[in-house]
């Protein structure tokens, strides 16, 4: 249950990468999937969504490489090549990248519903505030509009795709917030930190002034003193404390 903290990952970064809707993969043979014992159909739209998010992804970046090495990208090529994603091709790997991103989200979706959760005023701004800044602000609304026919999705079917992260955390908060059946006690988060994290101090000795010039020798010896007797002190029993005084 507490893998859905991490999911979502289209959507948390979607309107970062969306440059086109015209270099998808071909998608045709996943239709259907098994989420929480059920065959599910999948939804053109949202799938479709997650497809071309991650074709996305990789059209910027190969074409951020080709630049670079100062090459002519061929994106079709690209997509039946395995340098990137062996040993599956480029293609291969963004439809099973996206195939799990759709079935984590249906299984948000279906898991949400089933606990009978609903989202909070707060949430609903939230998603509110991601459409119009992470969205329409970028696009335009008709730029957003073609986004979303173009892809085949309803402004509900967005809306939830959108959603997906707060309702994971609603999810997490029942099982795990105050009062759910997984409740973690202050205790048992005291013994992880401790004895998962360590505390530790220390102190930085510039090598160098404001501007980033290195400091002459005459400084530098001055900082490397200090240095030693620091070291010495502490060696002697001298709190770090009263060291850095």
């Amino acid at each position: 249950m507490k893998k859905i903290l991490s999911l979502c990952l289209a959507v948390i970064l979607s309107a970062a990468v969306f440059v086109g809707c015209n270099k998808e993969p071909d998608l045709s043979y996943v239709t259907t999937g098994t989420v929480n014992g059920e065959t599910q159909k999948f939804a053109t739209g949202p799938y479709r969504f997650y497809v071309q998010w991650m074709s996305d992804y990789y059209y910027a970046y190969v074409s951020t490489m080709a630049t670079q090495m100062n090459t002519q990208l061929n994106w079709t090529q690209m997509l039946s090549d395995t340098s990137l994603t062996a040993p599956n091709t480029l293609s291969q790997h963004i439809i099973n990248t996206a195939k799990e991103q759709y079935m984590m989200y249906l299984y948000i979706e279906t898991t949400f519903d089933a606990l009978g959760l609903t989202l909070t005023a707060e949430d609903e701004k939230e998603i509110n505030r991601i459409i119009q800044e992470d969205w329409v602000a970028v696009y335009g609304n008709d730029g957003f509009n073609t986004i979303r026919q173009t892809l085949g999705l309803t402004y509900d079917e967005f809306r939830n795709l959108m959603a997906c992260n707060l309702k994971s955390e609603r999810i997490v908060d029942y099982y795990y917030g105050e009062g759910g059946p997984h409740a973690v006690t202050e205790g048992e988060m005291k013994e992880y930190y401790d004895n998962n994290y360590v505390r530790f101090k220390y102190v930085v000795l510039m090598t160098q002034d404001s501007d980033g010039n290195k400091y002459n020798e005459t400084k530098m010896a001055e900082v490397e003193a200090n240095r030693d007797a620091a070291l010495a002190a502490l060696e002697a029993g001298t709190s770090f404390e009263d060291v850095i005084k």
